[in-house]
């Protein structure tokens, strides 16, 4: 073990085995530990094969936080996973996940498009200007209230919570996968907590589901206080969302939006061709008036002809 390493573990104390000195050996995550203790296996790992594995998994070789350093905001600033993969970012999206995704985007950028409201999917959010921070990236969050008008500005890599203008999403929205349904559930909630959000919503569109089936497909999170509390599902199976003034329902591998009355929220394609629909059902039932009033007069002539008369005749 080189001098740089050793030194790195110095700033590595909740990770080393012995605080009091310096050790080749590092403490692995809980959950790990408890693996490898079912295994047989030791809790500790040699520092040089715990290197390896986080160079493997993407993340960072430190996990301790590093000091805030103000930041001249005046000064082009690029935050480290801007140009970088996240472990998120490595794992990748299932069909089912980035179809639903898609499908939310497409819906809430309707629902809101008369007032041009931001609707980002996977997002990095910074809240601290520091190089290595590590940003949270909802799969689909809103921001109420934020118009992304210049065309280029739609292409940004990030949503910088520390730069003037820049609020947090009210509403996020996460759908799990077999590798995140458990923070999707545990460590999510704290975290969006923590940024400012005020409703979460985690879906599990996976067959069968990671959720527990009991408590069904669709979980809800709404701040109360300083905390996102969990909300409990109607007699009907809904969510009701304040933000979104709509009640969020799960319909087997998809998740539906519907305004108090009980109709779907649409996407464009969609509300066009319903638009296109109702011209035809209209055409349709002028068409079907017309024809019902042209049978009636033809009855009423009969029966005219049948008396005797000419209903032509002048």
């Amino acid at each position: 073990m080189n001098t740089q390493d050793i030194k790195a573990m110095r700033s590595l104390a909740p990770l080393i085995t012995d605080r009091h000195r310096v050790t080749d050996t590092v403490h692995l995550p809980i959950a790990l530990r408890r693996r490898r203790a079912k295994a047989g296996r030791p809790p500790t790992i040699r520092f040089a094969a715990w290197r390896r594995r986080r160079a493997r998994w993407g993340a960072p070789l430190y996990s301790i936080p590093t000091p805030a350093v103000a930041h001249d905001l005046s000064v082009p600033f690029v935050h480290y996973y801007d140009q970088h993969p996240t472990w998120e970012d490595r794992m990748g999206e299932s069909v089912i996940q980035a179809r639903l995704i898609h499908y939310l985007t497409a819906v809430l950028e309707w629902l809101y498009h008369s007032d041009g409201w931001f609707v980002a999917t996977n997002l990095n959010i910074y809240r601290q200007p520091r190089y290595r921070a590590y940003p949270v990236a909802p799969d689909v969050a809103v921001f109420k209230g934020v118009r992304i008008t210049h065309p280029g500005q739609r292409t940004l890599r990030s949503w910088r919570l520390y730069e003037p203008g820049r609020p947090p999403p009210q509403v996020v929205f996460e759908i799990a996968s077999d590798t995140t349904w458990k923070d999707d559930l545990r460590r999510k909630p704290i975290q969006y907590a923590l940024l400012g959000v005020q409703e979460y919503f985690a879906y599990d569109p996976n067959q069968p589901p990671y959720f527990a089936q009991q408590q069904g497909r669709l979980r809800g999170w709404r701040r109360s206080g300083r905390w996102l509390h969990a909300l409990t599902l109607d007699p009907q199976g809904r969510l009701w969302s304040d933000e979104l003034d709509s009640y969020l329902v799960a319909e087997g591998g998809s998740l539906r939006l519907y305004d108090r009355q009980g109709q779907r929220r649409l996407t464009e394609s969609e509300a066009a061709w319903a638009e296109l629909e109702a011209e035809r059902a209209a055409k349709e039932a002028e068409r079907a008036a017309k024809e019902a009033e042209r049978a009636a007069k033809e009855a009423a002539w009969a029966r005219l002809r049948a008396l005797g008369i000419d209903p032509e005749a002048e």
